[in-house]
């Protein structure tokens, strides 16, 4: 099993793995509070598996196996895919799935905002994926929109969020290899931020709370301040 850093509440998230037959060992979408016996399943309905990777005023968020009908060797069988859900602190399930994508996943919620990733392929086999943010619309589920990509990248993705802002990278086409940078969004409707420290080839942020963001910057664990200048570099010798 693995143990999810965001806690709230003292519930803690993350996956455990099970034998579900035929495939074999799978991870399982699992909430804890504060000890073995309290471990629970959160899983989607028909699903096999998944996991949880944020809480945050009971807001849970990840992804799960969603299944549907796929005709494979003359017949019909269940086939899965793995798409972004939360589960509200009712214990309401939410499917998170980015239409027009073929998978898609939530990694950080601040209780309000959900941010994540999707992602897809053409016929040539060449992989794309971009930053989504979803927000509680009028219905009480979650509306959900793609945030800017700067430079026309073919690759973004939003890990954290807080106080109304989303961070997390974006691939810089200018470089072949590690040429992701490190970008803070405030929202669909405005332009991602640059926060690559001057000089540095690639970087990324994957949490943030009270002001401050922490992630990596080639390869050194590293804290912001909301700005591409002052960042600490925190790497232990």
């Amino acid at each position: 099993s693995s143990l999810g850093a965001d806690t709230s509440n003292g519930v803690q998230v993350g996956s455990g793995t099970q034998d579900v037959p035929p495939y074999a060992n799978l991870d399982q979408p699992t909430a804890w509070s504060g000890s073995v016996a309290s471990s629970m399943l959160l899983n989607g309905p028909g699903s096999v598996g998944g996991a949880l990777n944020a809480i945050e005023a009971g807001l849970k968020v990840g992804w799960w196996w969603w299944p549907y009908s796929c005709y494979v060797g003359g017949h019909w069988q269940t086939c899965y895919s793995r798409q972004a859900c939360a589960t509200e602190v009712d214990g309401t399930f939410r499917n998170l799935q980015v239409s027009g994508w073929e998978y898609s996943h939530a990694w950080a919620t601040d209780g309000v905002q959900v941010v994540g990733s999707a992602s897809t392929d053409d016929a040539s086999g060449n992989s794309y994926s971009a930053a989504v943010l979803w927000e509680r619309d009028l219905s009480g589920g979650f509306s959900y929109a793609l945030l800017s990509n700067p430079y026309g990248g073919p690759h973004s993705s939003a890990t954290a969020v807080y106080a109304g802002r989303q961070y997390g990278s974006y691939w810089y086409p200018a470089t072949q290899f590690d040429g992701y940078h490190a970008c803070m969004w405030s929202g669909p409707a405005s332009p991602a931020i640059e926060l690559q420290p001057p000089g540095s080839t690639s970087a990324s942020i994957t949490s943030a709370d009270l002001g401050q963001q922490g992630g990596t910057v080639d390869g050194h664990a590293t804290i912001w301040s909301g700005s591409a200048a002052g960042t600490i570099d925190v790497q232990s010798s």
